[in-house]
């Protein structure tokens, strides 16, 4: 059982990745053509900082997966149920603070940004603002999405999250084009409709985290409820 399971999880991993690299390879000369290159660029910081972004994971997502993984069958007592959501709790306030830092810094600094990062000459300084600010929300929500992932998949649920990839990488990149080429081909337009992307899947990756995490009846303290 074990065996087929492992081979399962393999080939959806497979599936998943192939279809991530053909759909972004395969889209990104038709946003270049329908967004133009400059609005595009902006586009590319948006990738970049998302790249970034994994640099202030330093192992934690990681380290929760592997916590999951190593002990997922033995969280029966109350005090290992204590512990594992512990963790999890930690983990989520640092990620909640430096995505609020994140949220804060590109609201303060996105003038400096655009002026001083960006090179841009035919569109709107208050359209390439706001668009900074919007890609500091969505990166620092698929930020924390990451932690919600590293813990699924730490329960063995790559056959689920695949799955649930296709569907997002779907949305997000040949759903987006068609919104764009029949409603309007506006930069503003494509990152509200990420951040809508993002918020959907931040939800349904946190609310399949909790059907996987143990109840636990004991006592905890205030900022460490069960509910979130």
């Amino acid at each position: 059982m074990i065996v087929y399971i492992s081979k399962k999880n393999i080939i959806f991993n497979y599936i998943g990745q192939i279809y991530t690299m053909g759909i972004s390879i395969l889209i990104l000369p038709l946003f270049l053509k329908l967004l133009g290159a400059e609005n595009y660029g902006i586009v590319a910081f948006f990738m970049m900082v998302q790249g970034w972004m994994t640099i202030l994971d330093m192992g934690m997502s990681p380290t929760l997966n592997r916590e999951i993984a190593a002990n997922k069958g033995h969280f029966k007592n109350d005090y290992q149920k204590y512990q594992l959501l512990t963790l999890i709790k930690s983990l989520k306030i640092i990620f909640i603070v430096v995505s609020l830092c994140l949220v804060i810094v590109t609201f303060l600094y996105s003038e400096k940004i655009s002026s001083e990062w960006l090179d841009y000459k035919t569109i709107n300084n208050n359209v390439v603002n706001h668009s900074i600010f919007l890609i500091g929300i969505i990166v620092s929500i698929r930020w924390f999405s990451g932690l919600y992932r590293s813990a699924i998949n730490g329960y063995e649920e790559q056959v689920w999250l695949n799955k649930f990839n296709v569907i997002l990488i779907t949305l997000k990149n040949p759903v987006s084009l068609i919104l764009l080429y029949f409603v309007s081909d506006s930069l503003i337009l494509f990152f509200y409709y990420q951040l809508l992307t993002s918020l959907l899947e931040l939800l349904i990756l946190s609310r399949k985290l909790k059907e996987h995490l143990p109840e636990y009846n004991g006592e905890l303290p205030f900022f460490l409820s069960k509910r979130f």
